[in-house]
């Protein structure tokens, strides 16, 4: 079904007029420029100035050739807000995708970003992009085999699904990272962390994964909240000294191998705390060296686990084989948590769950 993709796309590719994108659009008197209704090929340096904006229109392809570059000194938004939103091509394989694509035949495609970048409803394959200034906001899009390279003010990558993605993310000296509601499919060292202030990871699946998160120096907070974590070799793990604090919080892990493995030379004292969580079939949870974990108000079906208020019994899920992982009627998890909340993800926040099931 995917061969079938790319043969729509080509076919749709040719039948449109397609032009070389230059830097002789940016002559024109206007601070914004609008590309639409056409599509591109970029083969030299496309440079933004910082007093332009550059808007890539919905429809609208941009292939990379071999010496293909974006500079963005000033605004570069890719895509466009849609209600109906381009990912139900990942649910539909013979769909065609309704957003902007940008594709390069390999990843030597830069796109070097020193200002604000906001990619909105577009397929990006092949892509790397590297920025060492400014911010990046990522909404409604897919991200395969592409690379990322960031630091300073803020990245966000939401309601959007990375998928096949392999060494791929070095977020370093950022102030604020934020992942929400988005699918991470079939990656391997997918995140490195590095100096990084605030780290938030909310509402995503993380599914057939293997080391998505490497923590390396100088963090400061790693929250985890509302999860679901399933059939992963390996989740997290540090081989650095840090005295990082790491909050999980209404999680729900499934079939992983190693969720944590951290490996301290010095003892600071810090711990992890887990609190309303599940944590089913899992072998082992944790591999930790001079760092403890607190368990609380969790469940476990096959480890005793550290702390108070855990049960070791069956979560009782509704129905995994189909991605279900509500808790059902009879499970012990319910009213479980704190303040008499129900215990593991709550897969009603996670709305990109529905494009697991294709």
């Amino acid at each position: 079904m995917r061969t079938l993709f790319f043969f729509i796309f080509f076919l749709f590719f040719s039948c449109k007029k397609t032009e070389n994108l230059n830097n002789n659009i940016f002559k024109l008197n206007s601070s914004v420029i609008e590309i639409k209704n056409k599509n591109y090929t970029i083969n030299d340096t496309l440079i933004i100035p910082y007093n332009k904006t550059l808007l890539i229109n919905i429809g609208v392809t941009v292939n990379f050739k071999k010496n293909g570059l974006i500079i963005n000194n000033g605004n570069l938004n890719i895509g466009k807000s849609n209600d109906s939103i381009s990912l139900n091509y990942y649910k539909n394989k013979s769909s065609f995708f309704k957003g902007s694509i940008f594709l390069s035949n390999n990843n030597n495609f830069n796109l070097i970003n020193n200002s604000i970048l906001k990619i909105d409803n577009t397929y990006l394959k092949n892509i790397s992009i590297n920025s060492n200034k400014g911010s990046i906001i990522i909404d409604n899009s897919i991200l395969e085999y592409c690379y990322i390279n960031f630091s300073d003010e803020k990245l966000i990558i939401k309601n959007s699904i990375i998928n096949k993605n392999l060494n791929s993310y070095l977020i370093k000296d950022c102030n604020n990272f934020i992942l929400n509601n988005c699918l991470i499919i079939n990656s391997e060292k997918l995140l490195k962390l590095k100096s990084t202030k605030k780290i938030n990871i909310i509402n995503n699946i993380f599914y057939t994964n293997n080391y998505v998160f490497e923590i390396l120096e100088n963090n400061d907070n790693f929250s985890f909240f509302n999860n679901l974590i399933v059939n992963n070799k390996n989740l997290i793990i540090s081989n650095n000294d840090n005295n990082l604090n790491y909050y999980f919080i209404n999680n729900t892990f499934d079939k992983n191998n190693t969720i944590i493995d951290i490996n301290n030379l010095v003892n600071y004292d810090n711990s992890i705390i887990s609190k309303n969580n599940i944590f089913n079939n899992n072998k082992p949870n944790f591999k930790l060296k001079n760092i403890k974990i607190n368990n609380s108000y969790c469940i476990s079906n096959n480890y005793n686990l550290k702390g108070y208020y855990n049960l070791l019994t069956d979560p009782i899920f509704i129905n995994i084989n189909e991605f279900n992982y509500s808790l059902s009627d009879i499970s012990p998890g319910l009213s479980l948590g704190t303040n008499n909340l129900n215990i593991g993800a709550n897969i009603n926040n996670i709305d990109i769950i529905k494009y697991l099931k294709y």
